[in-house]
């Protein structure tokens, strides 16, 4: 589904004659590290997404994150979370916020978020899925 969404990123580099190397797909590595807390751990990435290239803000931490005013641009938050629940489960959970910097950049986001918000769930649970596979299996392997 990342790979769909940033086709038309790549045809307009092909089309443009752009040589060189190209740039590698979206994932987890375009955000930045937030804060690490014992039970959670938080990304962000900024950027105008609703554009093919994401036009992504460099970030280095947390401080850079919050700071940021730039105009047009919206602000994601992702989190991961662990808490106890009964009978000695674990509950892993996430969650995504976004903050729109202005007005600009809400009248921009919102029609781009209604049309990824499916996609970006089906991503998250398969996240989780693995998640508790590899969890499941590491479980297995030590008993």
């Amino acid at each position: 589904m990342i790979a769909l969404r940033e086709l038309p990123m790549r045809a307009g580099q092909i089309l443009k004659c752009q040589h060189g190397e190209p740039l590698p797909p979206f994932g987890i590595d375009n955000f930045t590290l937030l804060e690490r807390g014992e039970r959670e751990v938080v990304f962000g990435l900024a950027g105008r997404f609703w554009r093919p290239d994401f036009d992504l803000a460099p970030l280095s931490d947390g401080k850079d994150f919050l700071d940021l005013k730039e105009p047009g641009i919206a602000k994601l938050a992702l989190n991961f979370a662990v808490r106890a629940g009964a009978a000695g489960v674990t509950i892993l959970s996430t969650e995504t916020r976004v903050v729109c910097v202005d007005r600009a950049a809400r009248v921009r986001f919102a029609p781009y978020w209604y049309l990824i918000r499916p996609v970006s769930g089906l991503i998250r649970r398969r996240t989780l899925n693995i998640i508790r596979r590899t969890c499941e299996d590491n479980v297995a392997q030590a008993a």
